[in-house]
């Protein structure tokens, strides 16, 4: 996405959350326009709140440890590791791989 669609992007997960805030889809989605523009903070603020609507969905976990690998938090990164690992192994071994890669 190019800036100009990652702040459009924004404004819409934002009014969907306004409409629908027991959407999780939009605050993971909102989180994950966060962590493509390099805002980590605000990015695990909103895919925290997708996470404890949705525990058990791997893909908000996955983004979550990447936002805190990406602002360098490593033990919270390995939290969601744990986590990964036990809803699926397969996507675990995914993450740890990009967080040797990044951590390296």
């Amino acid at each position: 996405m190019n800036e100009g669609k990652n702040e459009q992007a924004i404004k819409n997960f934002k009014k969907a959350i306004e409409i629908d805030p027991d959407c999780c889809a939009s605050y993971f989605n909102l989180g994950f326009v966060y962590v493509k523009k390099g805002l980590y903070s605000k990015a695990i603020e909103k895919i925290k709140i997708a996470v404890e609507m949705e525990p058990e969905e791997e893909e908000f976990h996955y983004t979550l440890g990447m936002a805190y690998l990406y602002s360098g938090k490593r033990w919270e990164a390995l939290e969601e590791y744990k986590i990964l690992k036990e809803l699926n192994q397969g996507t675990a071994d995914s993450f740890l791989k990009q967080m040797r890669v990044m951590t390296r």
